[in-house]
């Protein structure tokens, strides 16, 4: 009996759930100025900050996302991080930011001015560090640098690490990721991404279920 309720009270519990928008958040996971279109889950130790989630997109245990734009239904697995930050390796005599960053990274600086643009940006207005599109599945422990775009229906596999953009549908894996296959043909592809079903309200979706069951369908 002891065994079971500690076995219990390790369970991580619900901070927040909102019935009307199905956001259901896990007490340990920290989302902070984020943007959530409703039935999104964030799991156990996720920090999420400053990102938009689209309608269905969850986010797996200890995930890292920041500043990301994230589409639809989209599975998002444990441990993915985004990772934004760039050093100078060629250019400049370090890679320390203490001679070119005015924020301190490793508790000092020597210099009073920014002189080097250490964040990659996917687009031009700086509000991303990257985009993934809708109906995307990224697998575990996957690392997406800044400035990557990742297309509709994408497929990451687990461990890769993506360092340019993806295609939609196109299924990447590696170290870096390299693409492997498109999960559907060149006609079906223009047929989705010309009508997208993720775009269509949850009263189309639920008329129209016969439509997810087999890759035929599409």
């Amino acid at each position: 009996m002891r065994q079971y309720i500690q076995r219990y009270l390790k369970k991580p519990k619900l901070l927040f759930a909102d019935r009307r928008n199905g956001v259901v958040l896990s007490r340990s996971c920290n989302p902070r100025e984020c943007d959530f279109e409703g039935k999104n889950k964030i799991y156990a130790g996720a920090n999420v900050f400053g990102s938009e989630i689209g309608r269905g997109t969850y986010i797996g245990p200890y995930s890292q996302l920041r500043k990301c734009k994230v589409g639809r239904y989209c599975s998002i697995g444990p441990q993915v991080m985004v990772i934004s930050g760039k050093h100078p390796i060629d250019e400049r005599l370090s890679s320390h930011p203490c001679f070119y960053s005015t924020k301190r990274q490793g508790g000092f600086t020597y210099v009073d001015q920014q002189s080097y643009e250490e964040f990659l940006y996917s687009d031009t207005e700086h509000r991303y560090f990257s985009e993934i599109g809708s109906d995307v599945w990224i697998g575990a422990r996957v690392t997406i640098l800044g400035g990557v775009r990742i297309g509709h229906g994408a497929v990451i596999a687990t461990g890769s690490v993506v360092t340019k953009d993806v295609d939609p549908y196109s299924i990447v894996g590696g170290v870096p990721a390299k693409h492997i296959r498109h999960r559907f043909d060149e006609g079906q592809r223009k047929a989705i991404l010309q009508d997208p079903w993720w775009d269509k309200d949850e009263v189309w979706i639920q008329a129209n279920l016969n439509l997810f069951t087999d890759k035929g369908a599409t």
